[in-house]
């Protein structure tokens, strides 16, 4: 019964087994049925020493290919984006990181300060008022946002652009249909956007409570973000940007300027690697009257 992971010796495994009242393990095991348990060796090759591990491990290891020996067409959110050797050094600042426990102060107040770095950078980054602390990931971001708006105006309505990630849309789908909610698809036109027309005469028959709009769209495209935003509020409505990647902001406009509500974004792009797709982190920023 002894090793390196499991230190007890055979007098231990007694005195347990004695203390409880068992003769020996088959009897402490019996309420398991023989057909569900295992009589026989498990079918491994034989011991080997540590350096023999580390060898197969190694030899292992060098069939992998990593993500920056390959030319990746995942996308769809998960894009292999240079990441500044800075962004390592900062996050192993004593300001945010020490060797305590989480509950000492050092690192209780290292983590406020990242937090107020983060949401900062954030809220500048997009145009907002206020940003919180990040969501799970983007899909949970936009299904958040969804939540939010119907809290705001009392509408389980939700509007979204066919344009809008489809794992996205399946999360949505996840946490609001069990809600109640009404999931209205926005069609694009054969442009690969939204028709403004078509749009704005499906918000005015639906009233929803929102309309959830991918900038660039799951293709790529660019949509009309300051005229779709009218659309939407005109029929009492909030307007809910969403981007796969935030560092489009350093050519577009950012949400705050075009009227958005609540902007949703993917982080992955501000330093992650790509790590098997995700989940990554997701940003979530709006404006001050709805705190």
């Amino acid at each position: 019964m002894s090793s390196r992971y499991l230190p007890s010796t055979d007098a231990d495994v007694a005195q347990l087994l004695s203390a409880i009242g068992v003769s020996g393990i088959d009897e402490l095991f019996s309420g398991i049925p023989s057909d569900y348990r295992l009589n026989q060796d498990l079918a491994l090759p034989p011991a080997q020493s540590e350096i023999e591990i580390k060898q197969l491990m190694t030899g292992i290891a060098r069939q992998n290919r990593a993500g920056e020996g390959v030319l990746s067409f995942a996308g769809a959110g998960a894009y292999a984006h240079v990441a500044p050797v800075i962004v390592d050094a900062l996050i192993s600042r004593g300001e945010f990181l020490t060797a305590y426990t989480p509950y000492q102060p050092e690192v209780s107040q290292g983590t406020l300060q990242a937090v107020f770095e983060y949401q900062t950078m954030t809220a500048s980054l997009l145009g907002m008022d206020v940003s919180n602390a990040s969501n799970y990931d983007a899909s949970t971001g936009v299904a958040e946002a969804a939540l939010m708006a119907e809290r705001i105006t009392g509408k389980q309505v939700i509007a979204y652009s066919a344009g809008l990630h489809p794992e996205y849309l399946e999360v949505l789908k996840t946490y609001l249909h069990p809600r109640g909610f009404t999931l209205v698809e926005v069609p694009l036109s054969d442009a690969g956007t939204l028709d403004l027309d078509r749009t704005r005469t499906l918000l005015q028959t639906q009233k929803p409570g929102a309309l959830i709009v991918a900038h660039p769209n799951f293709f790529g495209s660019l949509e009309e973000m300051a005229t779709l935003a009218q659309c939407i509020h005109q029929v009492g409505g909030l307007f809910i940007s969403v981007t796969p990647d935030l560092t489009v902001y350093g050519l577009l406009e950012p949400p705050g300027a075009y009227g958005a509500d609540i902007a949703i974004g993917e982080g992955q792009s501000l330093g992650l690697p790509l790590n098997f797709g995700g989940p990554y982190l997701g940003v979530l920023a709006t404006k001050k009257e709805y705190v």
